[in-house]
């Protein structure tokens, strides 16, 4: 009989790339039975893992108060003999299941600690708290968990325990294979951003810079994904509806593939909080599997990255007109873009991609069944 893996999420979806497509399809290619248990509309199958699910809440407290137990008593009810999970507020809950003699996994996929300190939900007062709250259950899991997984070498190095790995986000090669390389001076002068549409995701600042390039470039921004909150697309209405600006919603990833294809460059533009400086955004990295030049935050360790393959142009985030002059360089000078492109794609085959980022995970379920 194959051995029962259970992933479970209360914040994430179930069709999230790094949980459903990298991690829980790994696994199963390896021989393993996994359930994925988070929020959604019913149960169904996917790609071989059994996706099991509560509804869907209302709000964060909702979630939190609700929804956390219900995933919970969904992933007990699994009986499996590794249990992997993605949250931290499902810590207390998993620290049950240690107790219930499980083998637990913590995959830790921000600096939750710089998040909370900046986050606009909570009043300042309550930030320390809540997040010495997290801190107090991650040292917890250092030392009860069976492993320890980070998307980030920052987040690696906040766990001084050798059970704590590096399995980053990088794409899957084989998806690569979807993406049209269409050449550049066959497409239109378009910027594409995929992902989740929010303020600190500069969406302010890359519709303003469409709007200060030349006219006759015709340069059209594509937006792809959600609002968050939900209450910023009525905000940015009267922007959505002009002629610049082309928001195309949540589209599965096929269709985004077709749209990268139609694109110049893939914008990568963050608020320079301090969980964002050190990340590894998932749309980096997918920009140039697709073969697309980057413009992307000037952070230091972005700019390493991007500067030494040479596939983009890093900029101030918060200056409309710095990601103009760069839309703009990239619009006027097709050639030169298209080569920055294929050497972004060029890293992804030979260095940045999943094969051994799974690896990793393999060796580390392998050790701890055999512990």
């Amino acid at each position: 009989m194959p051995i029962k893996i259970c992933h479970f999420t209360s914040v994430h979806s179930t069709d999230d790339t790094r949980i459903l497509e990298k991690q829980c399809c790994s696994l199963i290619e390896a021989g393993y039975e996994v359930t994925l248990i988070g929020k959604g509309i019913k149960n169904h199958w996917k790609k071989k893992v059994r996706v099991l699910t509560v509804p869907i809440p209302q709000g964060r407290v909702q979630r939190m108060l609700i929804t956390v137990g219900k995933v919970l008593k969904r992933a007990i009810q699994a009986k499996a003999e590794i249990y992997h999970f993605h949250d931290p507020e499902l810590l207390p809950g998993a620290l049950f299941l240690k107790l219930l003699g499980k083998r637990v996994i913590y995959d830790v996929h921000e600096d939750y600690r710089s998040i909370i300190m900046e986050s606009r939900y909570l009043p300042h007062f309550a930030r320390p708290l809540f997040a010495w709250s997290v801190v107090f259950f991650e040292y917890l899991a250092v030392l009860f968990f069976d492993g320890i997984i980070a998307a980030t070498p920052k987040i690696h190095s906040l766990f001084k325990t050798p059970q704590a790995i590096l399995v980053q986000n990088y794409p899957i090669i084989n998806e690569m294979d979807g993406y049209s390389l269409k050449p550049f001076a066959e497409r239109t002068n378009i910027a594409a951003f995929v992902g989740g549409i929010s303020e600190v995701r500069c969406i302010r600042e890359m519709i303003s810079s469409i709007s200060l390039l030349p006219p006759g470039l015709n340069g059209k921004l594509f937006l792809v994904g959600s609002f968050r909150p939900p209450e910023l697309e009525i905000a940015l209405k009267t922007s959505l509806n002009s002629a610049t600006v082309n928001f195309k919603g949540q589209l599965n990833r096929t269709e985004v593939a077709k749209i990268l294809a139609e694109a110049r460059c893939g914008l990568v533009l963050f608020y320079p909080n301090k969980n964002h400086i050190e990340s590894q955004p998932n749309k980096l990295f997918e920009y140039m599997a697709a073969g697309l030049p980057v413009i992307a935050s000037n952070f230091p360790y972005w700019k390493e990255i991007i500067d030494k393959i040479g596939c983009g142009i890093t900029v101030d985030p918060l200056n409309p007109s710095e990601i103009a002059n760069a839309l703009r360089w990239v619009f006027e000078h097709p050639s030169e873009a298209e080569e920055m492109g294929k050497r972004g794609r060029k890293a992804i085959i030979t260095k940045f991609n999943w094969n051994t980022e799974k690896k990793a995970l393999l060796e580390l379920y392998s050790k701890i069944l055999h512990k």
